[in-house]
């Protein structure tokens, strides 16, 4: 992504994805600065990403990541459905046992 604030990933939607065995962890999803971005706060937005029946037969061996590491951009709509690791539904009761989400500057919502 580049480092212009009007610069956005919108609407994408993975689904059908099934993972067998163990991941490092199954998301990444950050605005941040990288060494190859230019000087300055992180821009940018991602915005209606849907994963749709996504299952890990096994675990993750660390938490996913959703986030805005500075607070001046935003993740928005993004939205779980029927999402299973190791035979767990993430649900919004237990997100927090699988997921590091930074609410302040996200919003993601898990469904069965």
């Amino acid at each position: 992504m580049d480092s212009d604030s009007e610069v956005n990933l919108p609407s994408q939607i993975y689904e059908s994805v099934r993972i067998d065995g163990n991941v490092g962890r199954l998301l990444y999803l950050s605005i941040d600065d990288t060494w190859w971005s230019d000087p300055g706060p992180a821009q940018g937005n991602f915005r209606d990403i849907t994963f749709n029946d996504i299952t890990i037969t096994r675990s993750q061996q660390a938490r996913s990541v959703i986030q805005d590491v500075d607070g001046n951009t935003r993740i928005d709509n993004i939205v779980f459905n029927n999402l299973s690791i190791n035979g767990t539904v993430v649900t919004e009761a237990n997100r927090d046992q699988l997921f590091e989400i930074d609410d302040a500057t996200a919003t993601v919502e898990f469904n069965p």
